[in-house]
């Protein structure tokens, strides 16, 4: 179907084999559908609502991609060329200090569950006989 201008109007499934044509990978429908109604990095797949059916343009799908490519090809804040934060950098005492916490915390709850066992000593230890 062509609409205004002689683009050509599509479905959000034809604008998924649009994209695994043109850029190699076949998203999902929902991936598209997403896409179009919440966006990705602040874009959104541009569409026109024909009654209850969602439409779009090969022309959009074009740009779509194209700004979601120069987001990735802009370098950010920390001069990465990528707008994704990755894992955050602790240092070797920070990472020592949260295994130590973490053992702690480990050695605490074992502490309580003998406390709990030994409050309640009448009561067979389920573990030793299953049948009990």
């Amino acid at each position: 179907m062509t609409g205004q201008q002689g683009r050509t109007v599509i479905t959000l499934t034809e604008a998924a084999e649009v994209i695994g044509r043109n850029y190699g990978h076949k998203p999902s429908v929902a991936t598209v559908w997403r896409w179009a109604r919440k966006g990705l990095r602040g874009h959104r797949l541009a569409t026109i609502r024909v009654g209850r059916l969602y439409r779009t343009t090969i022309t959009a799908v074009h740009e779509f991609v194209e700004r979601l490519s120069a987001i990735d090809t802009e370098p950010n804040a920390n001069g990465a060329v990528d707008d994704r934060q990755g894992p955050p950098d602790f240092t070797a005492a920070e990472i020592a200090e949260a295994k130590r916490q973490r053992a702690a915390e480990i050695a605490a709850a074992k502490q309580r569950l003998r406390q709990y066992k030994h409050q309640r000593p009448d009561e067979p230890d389920r573990r030793s006989n299953p049948r009990g």
